[in-house]
């Protein structure tokens, strides 16, 4: 597509967004010439997720109409049919009474769309999107040129949102941590239902460092950024679901969020049934934050008898909780065990082995087979104090933390590359 024509269709259509305004309810009339489909869905977005927005039959001159006195929520919708294919995608902005017509043939090429500026718009970018698909430059300026058309129409939102830093910026960390958002408009609810932007939003949770001190700084930053009320809503609920994972270190910003907000009362996005399961969890992962001192553990060695972390004495001690059926346990263990081997003695450290297994004989071999000279316990010769599983939540094994001299934690589930570096 000609540079030169689209930067005409921009200035028209720009001139044409602000004649136009949103009235109460819907009227969208479609007809799609030779559209296989029966009847048609509209679908629409929260977040990455679709929901169905109406439906309607459809004509036998392909016509079909979405009508409602209740207002749609602005954003991006898609027209579905009962064969689970995607026709066309609309935009619901300042306009919601217009009509669009356009046959299978010219589907992606032609359409006369009548009342509605921004889909006019919205569908000529897509036209000059796929035609500068294989050159990037070109791309650029399609999406420049668009994003300038009208500051506050949600075309022009959206694409500034999903501009592209320089690829300087997306090496620098400061960068992605700092000025991330500096496109992207947190506030405008309108983002919500335009999912590629929840999606670019959740990503950056993804890039942070996996410091605690980091995550729980920067996920601040980000909240402190939104003052709209169902914006942060959904921005909550995501981040919960997202520290709810099973990562190191998540659990120190699932606890933080839950203690700012939940017991604040600004978790009513979430059912009692979601609020309880999220409160255990958090009560869990209390015991697992730095500093939260360990109970006595005490389990049964090979010879029948127990032996208590209590009795040991080190400057630190290493609680490694294992399964010799576990293939990264029967690789790590030997690498922990010539760790031990070479420093245990400069560290002042120990370490308590727990084998969460009930077979003694495999146990035991494994034990021999690699001279581990520390403290080793199992279940094969009867259960411990507590349930250690259900204590620590151990979802995986190895479970790992490192103890100071009060027992208290230092640091879980890391890498035993990092343990020296822990204990200096």
């Amino acid at each position: 597509m000609n540079m030169k024509r689209i930067i005409l269709i921009v200035i028209v259509l720009c001139l044409n967004l602000a004649l136009f305004s949103q009235k109460n309810g819907y009227n969208i009339k479609i007809t799609v010439s030779d559209i296989p489909a029966e009847k048609v869905y509209l679908m629409g977005y929260v977040g990455t997720e679709t929901w169905t927005a109406d439906s309607a039959v459809v004509a036998k001159d392909g016509s079909f109409v979405f009508r409602s006195k209740t207002a749609l929520p602005k954003g991006f919708y898609h027209v579905v049919g009962t064969d689970e294919k995607e026709y066309l995608e609309i935009v619901v902005d300042k306009t919601s009474q217009f009509s669009i017509k356009t046959t299978m043939a010219e589907l992606r090429s032609k359409r006369e769309i009548k009342k509605s500026p921004e889909n006019s718009a919205f569908f000529e970018f897509q036209k000059a999107t796929l035609m500068t698909v294989l050159t990037p430059t070109a791309r650029e300026s399609v999406y420049r040129s668009f994003a300038d058309m009208s500051p506050a129409s949600l075309l022009s939102v959206f694409l500034k949102a999903m501009s592209r830093p320089s690829e300087e910026a997306r090496s620098d960390t400061f960068f992605l941590c700092n000025r991330y958002f500096d496109q992207i408009d947190l506030n405008d609810e309108r983002l919500l239902h335009v999912p590629m932007v929840p999606k670019k939003v959740m990503d950056y949770f993804n890039l942070l460092p996996l410091s605690p001190d980091s995550m729980v700084k920067y996920t601040d930053l980000f909240l402190q950024k939104i003052d709209n009320k169902e914006v942060e809503r959904y921005y909550l609920a995501q981040l919960f679901k997202h520290y709810s994972d099973y990562v190191p270190n998540y659990d120190v910003v699932l606890v933080h969020l839950y203690d700012t907000y939940c017991v604040g009362g600004k978790c009513d996005f979430l059912d009692d049934s979601r609020l309880r399961i999220i409160g255990n969890r958090v009560k869990r992962a209390r015991k697992l934050m730095p500093g939260a001192e360990v109970p006595e553990i005490v389990s049964y060695g090979a010879d029948g008898n127990t032996i208590s972390t209590a009795d040991l004495k080190s400057k630190y001690l290493l609680l490694w909780v294992w399964d010799p059926d576990c293939d990264d346990c029967v690789e790590l263990t030997p690498k922990l065990n010539k760790i031990f081997e070479e420093n245990a003695a400069a560290y002042d450290f120990d370490v308590y082995a727990v084998a969460l297994t009930e077979d003694f004989d495999l146990w035991q071999n494994f034990v021999n087979e690699n001279n581990l000279a520390w403290h080793n316990t199992s279940l094969a010769g009867g259960e411990a104090n507590f349930d250690l599983q259900e204590y620590f939540d151990i979802m995986t094994t190895p479970f790992v933390l490192l103890l100071d001299e009060n027992r208290k934690i230092v640091a879980k589930q890391f890498g035993i590359n990092e343990l020296l570096q822990l204990m200096r």
